[in-house]
């Protein structure tokens, strides 16, 4: 169990168990355990069945959980199930749901999820599994730690719709999680695609039916993609854990073949292990995107900025840049939603029906030319409220060192980043156009200007 900074910043797991002081706690756990001269215990993380009561020993000790994992099943992975549960609360709490209602598909025998979900976070929670001996093993757990109350363990045929009997015993659910069957029923380890993938560190665990299905993972998640699509307004965010990366890729194209834009994705990094998460909704009101997810390069992708130069940052300097932007975003016939504005600090929602910033010139000489006066308006296409809009965006703007800084971060549309893009060079070139006194610096040109500062330095 290796430590890692790119665990999520809640894991307990960050700094890695004293096993020492768990073998002493643990006779069971001191037996399978090497002590050296100084009497430091050494875990040999090969021996399945030392990982069987290490994860045993942990669950008792910092959840006071009491799980029976039977021999021959799958052993979960304490620091990774812990990420996944703490990706979803800050999905729930980022969207206001104080108390989450959850499905796990395919709890398994250990039922880890739905206990940890149950007993750490007080949610309640439904699982799933298509055999006897697991639902079984799985029911047990959850009777073993007194949880019947808060887990509902229903056992369903392999080939049954997913959610349909979750949603018989629920109206609706806050999310639904899984952690699918990485590999096709035809193999049993990922393809090594460059060669250089290192041997797995741990002992591997679990049955046939636990780690491989057909068609792998990816078949398994277009499963539940597709059924979501029948419960979109029963189920309110879908996640999945994925274990092979190029699979990520290809799960991604497959949400935006179906029109589906608000979705994020995450990584799940845990000693020398890297998972990663994928969610999606299609309630409009969740924008996931304004989760912080362990995904540095696509946060920035979604990101674009520009720096307004001022001669001071007074408030009445400040105040004149908010309001302007307001009546740029009006121009646009773009809806504001004012979730924090100060002078020292703005953060909107901004939703956008139809494209209104493209092709302004043409636009104008069209008028124009076409109007019989020059000083007629154009006409207003209506929006219907109803209508999806075509980009969601935040919009951050920050005083700092004689300028301010505004940023719009992608949400959903399907405009996708390349709508940021153009709405950010349509308040640049507007505010040129209006504004000489107030100059607009891009990203681009400060990273310029600061090259050119580099090299001069290195010339002198």
């Amino acid at each position: 169990m290796a430590r890692n900074n790119l665990m999520h910043e809640r894991n307990i797991y960050r700094r890695v168990p004293d096993f020492t002081q768990l073998a002493i706690k643990f006779p069971e756990f001191l037996k399978v355990c090497s002590l050296d001269l100084n009497g430091t215990a050494h875990v040999d993380f090969k021996n399945p069945d030392t990982l069987r009561i290490l994860t045993k020993c942990l669950l008792k000790q910092d959840f006071q959980l009491d799980v029976e994992i039977p021999p021959g099943k799958l052993v979960p992975t304490l620091p990774l199930r812990l990420n996944y549960i703490l990706w979803i609360e800050d999905i729930m709490e980022k969207m206001g749901i104080a108390e989450p209602v959850g499905m796990d598909i395919g709890c398994g025998a250990s039922c880890v999820y739905p206990l940890l979900a149950a007993k750490w976070k007080g949610w309640q929670m439904f699982g799933t599994d298509i055999t006897d001996e697991i639902a079984k093993s799985a029911r047990e757990n959850v009777s073993r730690n007194q949880l019947e109350e808060k887990i509902h363990i229903i056992q369903q045929e392999e080939d049954a719709p997913i959610f349909t009997e979750v949603l018989q015993n629920r109206e609706s659910l806050h999310f639904c999680m899984c952690n699918p069957p990485f590999f096709d029923d035809t193999t049993t380890s990922p393809e090594n695609r460059t060669g250089r993938r290192a041997a797995p560190r741990n002992a591997p665990t679990g049955n046939s039916t636990e780690l491989a299905c057909s068609g792998g993972e990816v078949a398994f998640i277009e499963r539940i993609l597709e059924e979501s699509i029948k419960v979109s307004d029963r189920v309110s965010i879908f996640t999945t854990m994925i274990g092979i990366k190029h699979d990520l890729g290809v799960l991604v194209k497959k949400l935006r073949h179906k029109g589906i834009t608000n979705y994020i994705e995450t990584h799940f990094c845990q000693g020398n292990t890297t998972r990663w998460g994928l969610a999606w909704t299609f309630r409009e009101d969740l924008l996931l995107r304004r989760v912080q997810c362990i995904n540095p390069s696509l946060s920035d992708s979604n990101r674009k900025s520009v720096n307004f130069s001022l001669s001071n940052t007074s408030e009445e300097s400040v105040r004149f840049i908010i309001e302007k932007l307001k009546r740029i975003f009006r121009d646009l016939e773009a809806a504001i939603e004012v979730l924090e504005e100060s002078t020292s600090r703005v953060d909107w929602i901004v939703r956008a029906h139809t494209n209104t910033w493209s092709h302004q010139r043409r636009k104008r000489r069209q008028m124009l030319q076409n109007e019989p006066s020059a000083t007629t308006s154009p006409e207003r296409k209506k929006i219907r409220l109803d209508d999806k809009p075509i980009l969601v965006a935040e919009v951050f703007l920050t005083p700092r060192d004689n300028q301010v800084k505004l940023e719009l971060m992608y949400l959903n549309g399907e405009l996708g980043r390349d709508g940021i893009h153009q709405v950010l060079q349509y308040i640049i070139n507007n505010w040129r156009r209006t504004d000489q006194k107030t100059p607009v610096r891009t990203e681009e040109q400060n990273e310029e200007d600061l090259e050119t500062i580099s090299k001069q330095e290195l010339g002198s």
